[in-house]
């Protein structure tokens, strides 16, 4: 061989070997390139993961908030149909304490059409409680609300 041709073959085989480094280097960009934005999507998923659990714990806190106010309104509904089956309504403790549980009841009532019952169904225990048939009125309000707002659970 002579040197022009060995030179020509040393300088195709240095162009071929740049050529392919800058193919390489063109190549593992484009690989970094996707690694970067596999790790960006991850990361994005993950955060929206965690906002979307930190919304969802919120939401199941208020759902068990709103069943425990449910369950102490029926609690105090129960305990005010209690007194008023086995007290006597001129007794004035015993219809301070019925007072006081239909009070509660209507804190604890979330349904605006039941607390409307429930207050109105306190101010007559505490004005009217002594008339002739108010025990059945009041047993009878008790009981449609502790049915109607808060029917037995199966």
């Amino acid at each position: 061989m002579e040197r022009n041709e060995a030179e020509s073959v040393i300088t195709d085989t240095i162009e071929n070997a740049n050529g392919e480094v800058k193919n390489n280097e063109v190549k593992n960009n484009q690989t970094n390139h996707r690694k970067v934005i596999i790790r960006l999507i991850t990361v994005i998923v993950c955060l929206l993961l965690i906002v979307a659990s930190f919304f969802l714990g919120s939401h199941i806190r208020e759902l068990k908030q709103l069943e425990s106010r449910k369950q102490r309104c029926r609690t105090f509904i129960s305990f005010a149909i209690n007194k008023a089956e086995n007290e006597d309504f001129a007794d004035q403790s015993s219809m301070k304490a019925l007072a006081s549980n239909i009070y509660a009841a209507c804190q604890y009532s979330d349904d605006v059409t039941e607390a409307d019952l429930l207050h109105y169904l306190w101010n007559f225990v505490l004005f009217h409680s002594d008339e002739p048939g108010a025990k059945e009125i009041v047993l009878q309000e008790l009981n449609k609300a502790l049915n109607q707002y808060h029917p037995p659970v199966k």
